[in-house]
């Protein structure tokens, strides 16, 4: 992560987590008073309250790696659509127990607090050490670019010079794929820097190109979600030996279904933002691309997309379709993150229960 990423986290904190607190709070004392044994106060009222602020958080402005930072401290889960769910799940306005109840809202409350002070903390050191906010918002991305960060990991990772050779021939050929048919050149999309940990190559691009990358991950998280029940029955069916050969012809036509409907409603998405004379050869490099691009995704890898972080809605230049298109795929990369988790949440309650049941 740049740190400009940072800067950009805390001045969002600051005015999102913050303004949080403030619903939050109301929350907690009708609950520590409930706890205490007092005349019981109605909850519902700052319950609703709350949870339409977390609801309304603009968690889509975040990159994933901002987000990670936030799950770091402790405070993903409790903000947005997560921190909505989190917050119906822990209190129950019918029949809950005030004290445990009490208990968690009040730990969530500390957790969102001390992120305040920790990116704060973080900033001013930054600050002491010379980085200024403004001269690094400048630096980082032109203001007709949005930036779209490549994650390297899991089955796509690289680990060795091989790797590294191999990855950045997928790339080139999906740039070039996608470029090439939006009339771009490969050339025109800047590498703009590199993170470690699990690899990540940040690119600069094009509104045009933007918004042909988030239309293939929005619907590359799609083709996920859909094919990954179909992926946990043939697991299971093979797991408790119940699969056969008409089972598993049936389970994998099914896959190859979900997948090629996937791909043509991608495909179909994706030349309404085509120009209007591209050529069949071009059509052809793109569907590789895209094919590329799935398989990426699919293996674990990672496609992250932000816009200039000074640009504002406001700003001359501004492309409002590229930002919606942003906002959209995060919102669906953050939808299917959630459901592959609460996935596995249940696959570990209902292992736990045939686990009991047979003792």
């Amino acid at each position: 992560m740049e740190i400009s990423d940072i800067f950009a986290l805390d001045d969002w904190v600051q005015e999102h987590i913050a303004e949080t607190l403030n619903y939050y709070r109301p929350l907690a004392e009708i609950l520590e008073n409930n706890a205490s044994r007092q005349p019981m106060m109605p909850i519902e009222s700052a319950l609703e309250a709350l949870l339409l602020y977390l609801r309304d958080m603009p968690t889509e402005e975040l990159s994933t790696q901002q987000m990670d930072v936030l799950d770091a401290m402790r405070v993903a889960s409790l903000i947005g659509n997560r921190g909505a769910h989190w917050v119906r799940q822990t209190v129950k306005t019918s029949t809950y127990d005030p004290a445990t109840t009490n208990e968690k809202i009040q730990n969530a409350n500390n957790w969102l607090f001390k992120s305040l002070k920790s990116m704060t903390d973080f900033s001013n050191a930054a600050k002491s050490l010379g980085f200024d906010p403004d001269e690094q918002k400048a630096l980082s991305l032109k203001s007709d670019r949005f930036r779209v960060s490549i994650c390297f990991q899991h089955d796509v990772g690289i680990n060795n010079i091989p790797d590294l050779k191999k990855r950045s021939n997928d790339w080139f050929q999906i740039i070039n794929g996608v470029s090439e048919a939006l009339g771009e050149k490969p050339e025109d999309t800047e590498v703009i820097g590199v993170a470690n940990g699990s690899l990540w190559l940040f690119l600069g691009v094009t509104a045009a190109l933007v918004k042909a990358l988030a239309i293939i991950s929005k619907h590359a998280r799609e083709i996920s979600g859909n094919t990954f029940g179909i992926l946990n029955d043939i697991e299971e069916y093979r797991a408790k030996k119940h699969m056969n050969n008409l089972i598993e012809r049936g389970l994998k036509q099914a896959l190859e279904d979900v997948e090629s409907q996937g791909l043509e409603r991608l495909m179909e998405e994706l030349k309404t933002v085509l120009p209007k004379n591209v050529s069949a050869e071009q059509l052809a490099k793109l569907n590789a691309a895209v094919k590329k691009m799935l398989t990426f995704i699919e293996k674990g890898g990672d496609v992250d997309f932000s816009r200039p972080i000074e640009m504002d809605k406001d700003d001359e230049g501004f492309d409002p379709e590229a930002s919606a298109i942003v906002s959209e795929v995060k919102r669906m990369i953050e939808d299917a993150q959630e459901a592959k988790h609460t996935a596995r949440l249940l696959e570990q309650q209902n292992n736990e229960d045939g686990g009991e049941g047979g003792n």
